[in-house]
C-alpha cells in the first residue's frame, strides 16, 4: 500500500499538471527525491513525505496571483482528501498528509514531522541552481520576460528561504541563494 500511495499520487499530480500548465514537472520530481532524502535523515515516514509532496500542487495555475495559485495549499489538501479517502488510505495517515499540504506555506509551527519535512522540501526546490533554472524555464515558455522572471525567480526563493526549519535544508540553501543573487544581479 505504502509504494502504492506513491504511485498513485505521483500519477494524479502528472494529470493535473498537464491540465493546469503548472507547476514545471521538473519542480515536483527535485521537491520529491529531497522529501525521501529528508525523511531518511530526520526519520520520518517518507511514504507520507512523499505523497504530500505530489498531491500539494494538484490545483494549481500558471497565473500569477489568480485564486488557483494563490489557495492552492487549501484547494490541494480538499482534493487530495478526496483522492486518499477513494484509494482508501488510512485516517491517520491520510490527515497527516492533507495537513502537509494544506500548511505548506504557513509560517506557524508545523503539526508534525511530515509535514516538517514536506515544507521544507517544498521550498528547497526553489532554492537550487536546478530548481532555480527549471522555474526560470517555465516562466519563459509562458511568455514572461527574463527581467520578470528573474524577479520572481528571486521573490520565491526568499519566499521560501523564509519557511525552512531544517538546520540541513537552511545550511545548504543559504550557499545556493547567496549564489544564485549574484549571478541574477549580474545578469539583469
Amino acid at each position: 500500500m505504502k509504494s502504492n500511495i506513491i504511485s498513485k499520487s505521483r500519477a494524479l499530480m502528472q494529470r493535473q499538471t498537464q491540465k493546469n500548465g503548472a507547476p514545471a514537472w521538473g519542480l515536483t520530481e527535485l521537491a520529491a527525491v529531497m522529501g525521501k532524502k529528508l525523511a531518511r535523515q530526520y526519520h520520518a515516514n517518507g511514504h507520507l513525505v512523499v505523497a504530500a509532496l505530489y498531491l500539494a500542487h494538484v490545483v494549481f495555475h500558471t497565473k500569477r496571483h489568480s485564486y488557483e495559485m494563490e489557495n492552492h495549499p487549501r484547494l490541494s489538501a480538499a482534493l487530495a482528501d478526496r483522492y486518499l479517502r477513494k484509494w482508501k488510505v488510512a485516517d491517520n495517515e491520510r490527515i497527516i498528509i492533507v495537513d502537509a499540504i494544506r500548511t505548506h506555506h504557513d509560517r506557524a509551527k508545523p503539526h508534525s514531522r511530515v509535514s516538517e519535512i514536506m515544507r521544507n522540501a517544498e521550498g528547497y526546490k526553489f532554492l537550487t541552481i536546478e530548481g532555480c533554472f527549471i522555474f526560470l524555464h517555465a516562466l519563459g515558455s509562458r511568455g514572461i520576460s527574463w527581467e520578470k522572471s528573474v524577479e520572481y525567480c528571486i521573490e520565491k526563493m526568499n519566499q521560501k528561504y523564509a519557511l525552512l526549519t531544517l538546520p540541513a535544508c537552511k545550511q545548504e540553501t543559504k550557499k545556493n541563494m547567496a549564489g544564485l543573487v549574484q549571478i541574477y544581479r549580474k545578469i539583469i
